[in-house]
């Protein structure tokens, strides 16, 4: 498969493509601290992501 957009790619079967992140039962979660972005970049990226939002390419999990 061969596509010029996120657009045109939106038909994939999430369950092909679908990424699991294995984990230990006893670990302990991690939050990060937020890294800052050159303000040039940022919006660039902000437009990339809604781009891949926009075309369920992926998606936002709720926090818990």
């Amino acid at each position: 498969m061969f596509a010029w957009s996120y657009e045109e790619i939106s038909g994939i079967d999430p369950i092909t493509e679908e990424n699991e992140i294995m984990t230990y039962l006893n670990s302990k979660l991690v939050r990060q601290n937020l890294h800052l972005v050159n303000p040039r970049k940022e919006a660039t990226i902000k437009a990339e992501v809604e781009k891949l939002l926009n075309a369920s390419f992926i998606y936002q999990v709720p926090l818990t």
